[in-house]
């Protein structure tokens, strides 16, 4: 199908078949003759706004906006298409503009479908208060809109409120039952609350209800693996297996805890597809026979069965009371010690690694990053050098700042160096991020600030980990004060010096 059925057919009935075309996914198909029929009746709002809904799932997001914005200059009182360029704009991540946008719908017709699109521009902004609101309305006006129940529980999650967001997730269950996304959110709930048999078997719903960068992931694992099986937990000796590495650091360094456990399965093969980053440090475990890098193709013609590593909780029915937490579960060879015990021979007193900010990439990194300059406390404190533990970006803020902290992170190409340096710590003070993990596994004392709505490998109004024997939890008492963490961190680390 191609835009010369327009010679045999009229405009209205073209428009029909791009429609059908688009509604069966032939996206393609229908933006050619969206385009023929426009350079026919360029003023036809219609076909303007259903272009714009093809460019939109086209991907083509500068393209779709000026087809919305098009035909919003032709039908300029239409609800249904300030909410499509509103949907443009948020994948856009232009979410001040996409509010704005989505007020206008509220106001042309305020009906749940708006509200709920509102919601979801004003709680990508954080303003939780009046996202909770809109949300709410959306549901008095349907009180079906599962959607939106899903979305309120969201709210109710980001700002700490469990028990309200856990009976929002079951309201969703209770309108959908099985509803992959729901079930994936409630998953979290059952975990902060060590409710593991429960929470993990839910978690496994991340395939289908996950967010959609990690779907695609996993999806794309899945079908490279096509005529291979999904391990199951059944024993495996004489097997290969490979385990890939899934999403981000800190739960890969988390879940190779696991990998000793396969010693009972008597498997012929251990082989692990990780990031590049990861390899060495892979290699360094005794229960793995081969590491394959990911910018190297999957090992499919070495494997009878796969898993993916966030997985392995669900897979060895993980409790509260059976977390393997034999730390360190990781361990440096002595080359690597004794390199950077010399790298650190000059440094005196109590050497204590700080970790302040995480991943950018990583959604909720604001919430659980602190500004370096928030640490002064700790610079005055007797008998403690300070040690920088931080990459990427936020690594500039100490250049800018000048304070005494030794920074050896420059030598750090991957986890087994930055492992090794961890190793000749005495402590580790960190943000929610994945060298907190590193040292946790390493059985190192480790400091954890966590954010007030915490995340559900820290739990609920616990100050130690039954992941990490030796890890202090410093919590936020309310969403986005840090000044009371540091502070209480200052004083224990000033009796810790006094007394090491």
């Amino acid at each position: 199908m191609n835009s010369s059925i327009l010679e045999n057919v009229s405009l209205a009935e073209a428009s029909e078949v791009a429609l059908n075309l688009h509604m069966t996914g032939r996206y393609s198909e229908a933006e050619a003759i969206y385009q023929k029929i426009l350079s026919l009746q360029p003023d036809w709002a219609e076909m303007h706004k259903n272009h714009g809904n093809t460019l939109l799932s086209l991907g083509r997001l500068e393209e779709a906006e000026q087809a919305f914005n098009q035909a919003l200059t032709l039908m300029p009182d239409s609800a249904e298409i300030h909410i499509n360029l509103g949907k443009v704009l948020m994948e856009l991540e232009r979410f001040e503009a996409a509010e704005q946008i989505f007020r206008k719908a509220v106001l042309l017709a305020p009906d749940a479908t708006a509200y709920y699109y509102r919601g979801n521009a004003l709680m990508a902004l954080e303003r939780w208060q009046v996202a909770e609101k809109s949300y709410r309305q959306a549901i008095a006006l349907d009180p079906d809109y599962f959607k939106a129940y899903g979305n309120l529980g969201n709210v109710f999650s980001k700002t700490g409120r469990m028990n309200e967001a856990e009976q929002a997730y079951l309201q969703v269950l209770n309108l959908m039952p099985g509803d992959a996304i729901a079930e994936y959110n409630l998953s979290f709930f059952y975990l902060m609350r060590g409710r593991y048999e429960e929470g993990f078997k839910l978690y496994e719903q991340r395939f289908d209800g996950g967010p959609a960068k990690l779907r695609d992931i996993l999806k794309g694992h899945i079908k490279k693996l096509q005529g291979h099986k999904r391990w199951g937990g059944e024993f495996l000796k004489g097997k290969s297996l490979l385990i890939i590495t899934e999403q981000g650091a800190g739960d890969s360094l988390m879940m190779m805890r696991y990998l000793p456990l396969f010693k009972q399965h008597c498997l012929k093969r251990l082989i692990i597809h990780c990031e590049p980053y990861f390899t060495r440090l892979f290699q360094t475990m005794s229960t793995v026979d081969e590491v394959v890098p990911m910018t190297e193709p999957l090992p499919i013609d070495r494997i009878d069965s796969y898993c993916t590593m966030m997985s392995l909780p669900y897979l060895f029915q993980t409790r509260l009371d059976s977390i393997p937490d034999n730390c360190p579960y990781l361990s440096i060879p002595d080359k690597m010690k004794n390199k950077w015990q010399t790298h650190l021979k000059n440094a005196s007193g109590l050497k204590v690694g700080l970790v302040w900010g995480g991943n950018r990439q990583y959604i909720l990194n604001t919430n659980r990053s602190i500004s370096l300059s928030e640490f002064s406390p700790l610079l005055d404190i007797g008998g403690v050098q300070l040690v920088s533990l931080q990459k990427g970006e936020e690594a500039g803020q100490l250049k800018d700042l000048g304070w005494d902290i030794l920074d050896l992170m420059d030598m750090c190409d991957d986890y087994l160096d930055t492992a090794s340096l961890v190793f000749n710590l005495d402590l580790v003070i960190s943000v929610d991020t994945s060298v907190a993990h590193l040292a946790g596994a390493l059985g190192k004392p480790v400091w954890l600030l966590n954010r007030f709505e915490s995340e559900w490998r820290w739990m609920l109004d616990r100050s130690d980990s039954p992941w990490y024997p030796k890890t202090k939890i410093f919590r936020q008492t309310e969403k986005g004060n840090w000044d009371s963490v540091i502070r209480r961190v200052a004083e224990e680390l000033s009796n810790f010096a006094r007394f090491a």
